[in-house]
C-alpha cells in the first residue's frame, strides 16, 4: 500500500491511498482519496481510480461511555469486471472481516490498546 498525504489546514487531513485488491488469482490496483476529520471523528473514502464502477466508504467513531470506541462502518462498491463482481458478492463477509482486521491491527500498532 502506498499513501500520499496532502498538506492540510484545520481538522481534515487528506491523502491518496493506493492498494491491490485480489482474490483467487484475480488482482487489481486501485487508488482512493481519503479525508479524515479529527473533530467529527470520521473517515470518508472515495474512488480516485481503479477497477470499481463506484466505491464509497465511511467510518464513524464514537465513544461508548465505558472508555472504548464504537466504529460504524459503511461501504458501497461495484466492480466493473463481472468476474470480480461475482467473487466480491460471494465473499462480502470475508472482505469486510479483512478490512476490519487491518483497521484493528493498525489501531493496536499505533495506540497499543487491544481492539475487540
Amino acid at each position: 500500500m502506498k499513501v500520499t498525504t496532502a498538506p492540510s489546514a484545520g481538522p481534515v487531513r487528506k491523502c491518496r491511498g493506493e492498494a491491490d485488491v485480489g482474490f483467487k488469482g484475480f488482482s487489481e490496483r486501485f487508488a482512493t482519496d481519503v479525508a479524515a476529520n479529527a473533530e467529527a471523528r470520521t473517515i470518508e473514502v472515495s474512488l480516485a481510480r481503479g477497477p470499481f464502477k463506484k466505491l464509497q466508504n465511511q467510518w464513524k467513531m464514537r465513544a461508548d461511555g465505558a472508555g472504548s470506541t464504537l466504529i460504524d462502518f459503511y461501504i458501497d462498491y461495484e466492480f466493473r469486471n463481472p468476474v470480480l463482481a461475482l467473487l466480491a458478492r460471494a465473499n462480502t463477509d470475508l472482505a469486510v472481516n479483512r478490512i476490519m482486521k487491518a483497521f484493528k491491527d493498525e489501531a493496536e500498532r499505533r495506540y497499543g490498546a487491544k481492539a475487540v
